[in-house]
């Protein structure tokens, strides 16, 4: 088996021809170069990375990043805004456009779903493909960031794993990896299918259909800001028990030291 990780919150990119439609005064106050890519990015490692709907998931794209590096693995990212575009919902949603993408013309909307939500659908598709052609299955782990609270209410939760539960392989998974997280790394709290469940990731469904429950595994990794958007030792040592867990769980060697 291997894994895949991609993250598809975490782009900033904005296409030529989309920036090309702003004026000046608004390239300026959306931080938009003429190269059609965001300037002035939060650093993923300041104090707080907390982000509204539409805006770069920076500390889910650092994660993945990270997740991968330990494990030594493919990681895929969504270069895209997801002030544009949300690669996660299907196309028919009304929330399928973000607040730039929503300004657009119909004509604009299905040329921007071409180049930057089937675009990115394909190369998930042809990485789980590749990888199948060498191995019996993939895991494929989706990391993204969740806000703290939701309708006045905190999610209880420092992360959450999230799957479809009609599909044992991806069940028995994330039950075997809370349980190495609660023996190596008790103070992160873990949870099943919370804050959300893992069968809405329109994504994750795709892949589902087209590949078996034998060659595919998809599970979304969601990490809450309160934690994950700090630069802390404990952040570090916390992404780092995840990966090392997962690989535990998987049987697979440790990729570093601890």
């Amino acid at each position: 088996m291997s894994i895949l990780i991609t993250c598809e919150s975490g782009g900033f990119r904005i296409p030529e021809w989309v920036a090309s439609r702003d004026s000046a005064a608004d390239r300026s106050a959306g931080g938009i170069t003429a190269g059609g890519i965001t300037a002035g990015v939060p650093d993923v490692h300041g104090p707080w990375c907390g982000i509204a709907f539409g805006e770069a998931d920076l500390c889910g794209r650092e994660a993945a990043i990270q997740l991968s590096s330990r494990l030594q693995v493919p990681c895929l990212l969504q270069p895209f805004s997801p002030a544009l575009v949300d690669v996660t919902r299907p196309t028919e949603s009304r929330r399928v456009f973000g607040a730039r993408g929503r300004q657009l013309s119909g004509t604009q909307q299905a040329r921007l779903l071409d180049e930057c939500y089937h675009s990115y659908w394909r190369r998930v598709e042809a990485a789980v493909t590749q990888i199948l052609e060498h191995f019996t299955f993939v895991v494929h782990l989706s990391v993204h960031s969740f806000v703290p609270h939701r309708k006045g209410r905190f999610l209880r939760t420092d992360v959450g794993l999230l799957y479809d539960s009609s599909r044992e392989h991806e069940s028995d998974l994330c039950a075997d990896w809370i349980d190495e997280v609660y023996f190596e790394f008790g103070n992160l709290r873990v949870r099943r299918n919370y804050p959300t469940r893992g069968d809405r990731n329109a994504l994750h469904g795709k892949l589902r259909q087209r590949f078996s429950a034998d060659q595919y595994v998809g599970i979304e990794v969601a990490l809450n800001r309160w934690w994950a958007g700090r630069s802390s030792t404990r952040r570090e040592e916390a992404i780092a028990a995840l990966a090392d867990c997962c690989a535990e769980t998987l049987g697979l060697p440790s990729s570093l030291p601890s």
